[in-house]
């Protein structure tokens, strides 16, 4: 049981590992894309 609880431990962090590269190299362009996509929709609405 332990054995099990600290594999799917280790696959959870290697997961979030993925997860947060991802997150940092689509924020580091995909973020500004999508303030400028905000900012013109509430031009567009404002």
């Amino acid at each position: 049981m332990k054995e099990l609880k600290r594999s799917i431990f280790q696959l959870f962090l290697g997961a979030e590992i993925i997860v947060v590269t991802f997150l940092y190299l689509v924020g580091s362009g995909g973020l500004l894309s999508v303030k400028t996509a905000y900012r013109q929709n509430t031009a567009l609405l404002g």
